[in-house]
């Protein structure tokens, strides 16, 4: 039991942030990439299922320029 309860505390620091935050910084995405990142556009790439690793990573690829598309140049910040 000790050591489920480790885990737990664990787990919880893993996930830790701030929700009201994260859903102010994402509203420019819901646009093309939908609320829940299911786009039903098929131009806009499906984020759903991405882990945060890969979404950081390509967003930090626009930002510097490794990753260079049009729409996306203006959606990351300086």
């Amino acid at each position: 039991m000790l050591t489920l309860k480790l885990l737990l505390q664990r787990q919880r620091k893993l996930f830790t942030g701030d929700v009201k935050a994260g859903q102010e910084k994402s509203a420019m995405c819901v646009a093309c990439h939908g609320t829940d990142g299911n786009s039903v556009v098929s131009m806009y790439p499906k984020l759903a299922g991405q882990s945060a690793n890969y979404l950081a990573k390509q967003l930090a690829d626009f930002k510097s320029g490794a990753r260079v598309d049009p729409v996306m140049v203006g959606m990351v910040p300086d």
